[in-house]
């Protein structure tokens, strides 16, 4: 049933392969090419190596190079490595054609403009290397040789596995299963890249990074059917993502970015995607609702949904709204809402490292948070405590 599933997930997909004919500008290097013995000479690097020799400057290619890297780098925003080409969502093939059409353009004028130019680029190359003019010449191709050797073009197919061959249809299903694997493992390492890229060690990040979240997100939703765990990754993008509405100025700072950053650290690891995936699961994890914090903190506008705790991110299972806590938790001297709104975002921080007031216990860590931690805020309150709030969790080994 399993890899008829997997195999299933091949009608959502489409196969892309972007093919690029680049030529390399150089030719055979020969015998004649080199002066060996009594004052002989090697001819130098940038002309020659490894049997070949340059007839142009490669700096004429690099555009060609910058488009193709630039076509897979946007391919791989919309799919997946898959069969030597990019597995592509259905529903995205008409932004995927669009694109690739408009790569063709350009691929097409540059080789327009590469040719035009292609006899002064020889000419340009032998006035950096006089010595060897002769040898350039001689080995040069007509133009439209050199034309030949360059082109761009694309096909977007589907694949299905062989009715009779059972054997083939397993391995390709095999193939598929790997593709969400490999998907949440992106997840993963994007998002730590985005939190020590961004976010570590610092009070505030750009509006600007926005972006980063937003396309990853768009991808996500794509490819979605994949595996089960794609689509509450996407709930926690959505929550990080909303965190940019609470602005100030051109940067997100306070309690929003310190819950971007705990949010971000829950989708850099595997394990704690899976933890927080269990919690919703089991029903064990409330949700945190930030909207209260963040309005007591500077009378922003709350946000229209809530994140849910996980035990490994340190979110308590405290709902942040108003009401009594059901553990009658109280402090006295009550310190302002904003500070007491970045301490806890500090604490949920500490917690995931496992650093705030633990012990080692048979190997799991008992955090237990202090007094001042849970105290009532005049507008923001616990309430809904549905566990003891010293809670048991894995020793994370970071």
């Amino acid at each position: 049933m399993q890899n008829q599933s997997n195999v299933a997930h091949l009608n959502n997909l489409c196969i892309v392969h972007a093919d690029f004919d680049i030529w390399s500008a150089q030719a055979r290097l020969t015998p004649d090419d080199l002066k060996l013995g009594v004052g002989g000479e090697i001819p130098p690097e940038r002309l020659a190596q490894l049997g070949t020799k340059r007839i142009c400057s490669s700096e004429k290619l690099k555009g060609f190079h910058r488009l193709k890297s630039a076509a897979r780098r946007a391919l791989a925003r919309y799919g997946m490595p898959f069969l030597n080409g990019f597995a592509v969502p259905v529903s995205k093939l008409d932004e995927v054609h669009n694109y690739l059409r408009e790569v063709e353009v350009e691929f097409r004028n540059l080789v327009d403009d590469f040719i035009n130019d292609y006899s002064a680029a020889i000419d340009e190359w032998c006035v950096e290397n006089k010595e060897y003019e002769a040898s350039i010449r001689a080995a040069a191709l007509p133009q439209m040789e050199v034309k030949k050797r360059l082109g761009f073009d694309f096909q977007v197919f589907m694949c299905a596995p062989m009715a009779a061959d059972q054997a083939a249809a397993e391995r390709l299903a095999t193939k598929v299963s790997g593709l969400g694997d490999d998907l949440l493992a992106e997840v993963n390492t994007e998002a730590s890249d985005f939190f020590h890229e961004r976010l570590a060690g610092k009070t505030a990040c750009g509006i600007s990074t926005k972006k980063t979240l937003t396309n990853l997100r768009a991808k996500l939703e794509g490819l979605a059917f994949l595996n089960s765990k794609i689509r509450p990754a996407i709930a926690l993008l959505d929550e990080a993502i909303k965190l940019y509405d609470h602005n100030v100025g051109r940067n997100v700072e306070g309690a929003a970015f310190h819950q971007l950053q705990s949010t971000i650290l829950i989708l850099s690891r595997k394990e704690s995607i899976d933890q927080y995936i269990e919690g919703l699961a089991s029903g064990a994890h409330p949700p945190l609702d930030v909207n209260a914090a963040l309005v007591s903190a500077g009378g922003v506008q709350p946000m229209t949904s809530s994140i849910s705790a996980m035990d490994a991110g340190g979110l308590w299972g405290i709902d942040l709204q108003s009401g009594a806590g059901t553990q009658g938790a109280t402090a006295p001297n009550v310190p302002p809402a904003t500070e007491m709104i970045s301490r806890a975002a500090q604490l949920d921080m500490d917690e995931f490292f496992g650093m705030k007031n633990s012990t080692e216990l048979g190997g799991v860590q008992s955090v237990q948070p202090t007094t001042a931690e849970l105290a009532v805020m005049p507008s923001v309150a616990v309430t809904n405590v549905t566990k003891p709030l010293s809670v048991a969790m894995p020793n994370l080994d970071w």
